[in-house]
């Protein structure tokens, strides 16, 4: 496939907001792809260049890629920086100054979107010596190829960002609508798509199997006589009842090739929910075990439903992990998850996936970046205190004091995160102790479908207390009284809070489930990126201090001001974290820069703490935070797990 193709559907999404619409062209993106194509489109529509290889990064600055912008198109870096300056956006910039290059490449061919990907791997692969000048190179070599609206996509490809609101959740949808039956009941048919109603959009197909259930096609028939006797002619309909439709499924599944069947229309949104959710269900339990779409929509493609029950989870291939909802107190975090409940400490730590077989240990962060090399004692004492052959654990790094013995905040931990020299010396400094609080995967066996009261049954098992390593703190209680005492003692160990947890219930990957609730104090904390920030004055003059945050609108993937943050931050380094510190990590994404101020790529994030979310105008967000104060820095996660929009827009309507 060209990658030019790949880049008009992008441009077309990019250009229409309306969810159904970004589904139906990646629908026909995924549907026109060959069996050796599809991984690799899925990959690229996500700007995922390893989707479920955890810890691999591109290592191309903001500055790096203005100046291959420059030598690609022999245009000066001055003209570049200008463009970049008003754009914002290093792909608009890219696209801009394509149409000025002054030369061509000798020798320059189409890309395609093969050479794309491997490209891009390539240059993640490139380290040592002269490791930038290297990475441009390939880089230069794909961006002079690159025409029309490819330099804006390849760019924002290497950044990591497309913004055109492609979510995992979209693509998974598109997969669903590409290889499987699309399932249609009449409350949908009413609903209007663009100018038109659906079902006036069906009447006017062609060259389709379509099975209808009997009710549907009395509604059609009377709905538009004309263009249904003409719809009849031009398509292969077939006509069953209820029952039938049922069996037919359930003999030949959804997966087109088996089915034979484009389109199923049937009158009741009970029942034609109930047919799509039987796929969809698949399809979502193969992402939660693989975390991986690419190799979803290829099995999809080739195989259909049978392939996806296939897939399970694997040793070595890290799954998003489950995520806790709010609880605003013990009456109504016991309403909803049952009692007696299982409550824990909420360390303030890092969370690690760690996936073990005999002495091959690996660890991961919450965004699944291995981590392994950066805390060499915790592979050590997995191999020594975690009694099995093979599994998969949870559990919470918290740093601890050498001095003092006693737990200190995770900002200090975070340092650990991205270390790469003289690791011995910082475990030294700040050693870490693990919490271990669940398993999802033992001995061959998944153990995502085994209740939290059995999954702790087996950690209790096969986990022996140590020096670095300990079983999360735990009591099961049915008493409000019992479980604010427990709270209280979480919080006078300097811990964040309490887990509230359902005994009965499953690991669900990625999801932020009601079974599973976190209770913190009422100071709320949220996850934002820093996008912008401006210069100091007096003792902090020639450092950034004035930090622009940003929440993230998840349905079109831009970065939308909240405020700005400077309390919370530290002069010297001995204290926490300093605005010379931040200053450094955003430097070499700089998009704009004034003499007081600065716009940044969005890819520092950092834990916010607030006391009022308030309507505004002041940004585009619409919402203000009310003294806002650094927590800390958030290297565990992803740009992805920046709070959303959609985030403060419900704690807004709950205050």
């Amino acid at each position: 496939m060209q990658y030019s193709e790949l880049c008009n559907a992008l441009e077309k999404i990019e250009k229409n907001p309306l969810q159904n619409y970004k589904i139906k062209i990646l629908s026909e993106l995924f549907a026109n792809a060959k069996d050796d194509e599809i991984e690799t489109v899925v990959m690229l529509v996500l700007a995922d260049v390893f989707p479920a290889e955890a810890g691999k990064e591109l290592g191309i600055s903001s500055g790096l890629i203005a100046q291959t912008i420059s030598r690609a198109f022999n245009i000066s870096k001055e003209r570049v920086i200008d463009d970049w300056s008003k754009s914002g956006d290093l792909g608009i910039t890219a696209q801009n100054l394509c149409k000025e290059r002054t030369q061509t490449t000798l020798f320059s061919s189409s890309l395609t979107i093969q050479r794309v990907l491997a490209g891009l791997q390539k240059i993640a692969g490139i380290n040592g010596t002269k490791a930038q000048g290297r990475k441009m190179d390939i880089l230069t070599e794909l961006l002079s190829s690159a025409d029309r609206t490819e330099p804006k996509y390849l760019m924002r490809t290497v950044i990591g960002q497309l913004r055109v609101g492609i979510s995992d959740g979209l693509v998974k949808e598109a997969i669903l609508s590409a290889f499987y039956t699309k399932i249609f009941w009449k409350g949908l048919l009413l609903q209007k798509k663009n100018s038109k109603k659906i079902f006036e959009e069906i009447l006017e197909l062609k060259g389709k199997r379509i099975l209808v259930e009997e009710p549907m096609k009395e509604f059609l028939k009377k709905k538009d006589k004309k263009h249904f006797d003409m719809f009849l002619g031009a398509n292969k309909v077939e006509i069953a009842g209820k029952e039938g439709i049922q069996k037919r499924f359930d003999e030949k599944g959804f997966f087109l090739e088996n089915s034979s069947i484009d389109i199923c229309i049937v009158e009741d949104m009970d029942f034609g929910n109930e047919l799509k959710a039987s796929v969809a269900g698949k399809i979502d339990r193969a992402y939660q075990v693989t975390n991986n779409l690419a190799m979803i929509a290829k099995i999809s493609k080739e195989e259909g439903e049978k392939g996806l029950d296939k897939l399970e989870m694997q040793l070595f291939c890290p799954i998003k992990v489950m995520l806790a909802q709010k609880a605003k107190s013990f009456e109504d975090a016991f309403e909803r998850v049952g009692v007696p409940a299982a409550i824990e400490y909420k360390y303030d730590g890092m969370r690690m996936q760690i996936h073990k077989s005999g002495d091959e240990v690996q660890l991961y962060t919450r965004m699944l970046e291995n981590v392994t090399k950066q805390f060499p004692e915790i592979r050590e004492v997995i191999v020594k205190n975690a009694k099995c052959n093979n599994c998969v654990i949870e559990g919470e790094a918290v740093g601890i004091d050498p001095k003092t013995g006693k737990y200190i905040p995770f900002q200090y931990i975070s340092r650990r995160i991205k270390r790469k020299h003289n690791i011995d010396e910082l475990a030294k400094e700040i050693p870490v102790i693990l919490h271990i609080f669940d398993i999802t995967f033992y001995e061959g066996k998944p153990c995502l479908n085994l209740p939290f009261k059995e999954r702790r049954e087996i950690i209790e098992k096969i986990i022996k207390p140590g020096k670095n390593i300990v079983l999360a703190n735990q009591k099961r209680t049915s008493s409000i009284k019992e479980a604010e005492l427990f709270y209280k003692q979480a919080l006078d160990n300097k811990q964040e809070g309490v887990m509230i947890k359902n005994q009965d219930a499953f690991y669900v990957p990625g999801s932020r489930v009601g079974t599973m609730l976190k209770l913190k104090p009422v100071l709320d904390t949220l996850d934002l990126a820093i996008v912008g920030a401006e210069y100091g004055e007096g003792k902090r003059s020639g450092h950034l201090s004035s930090f622009l945050l940003a929440c993230r609108d998840e349905n079109t993937g831009e970065f939308l001001v909240v405020g700005k943050l400077g309390t919370g931050l530290k002069e010297k380094e001995e204290e926490g974290t300093t605005f010379k510190e931040i200053s450094e990590l955003i430097k070499d994404d700089i998009l704009s820069q004034t003499d007081r101020s600065v716009l940044v790529s969005p890819k520092i994030i950092v834990e916010v703490a607030f006391e009022e979310l308030q309507r505004s105008s002041n940004y585009n967000s619409g919402f203000a935070l009310r003294f806002p104060r650094f927590i800390g820095l958030r290297p565990d996660k992803s740009i992805n797990d920046v709070n959303t929009l959609g985030n403060l827009k419900k704690i807004f309507e709950d205050a």
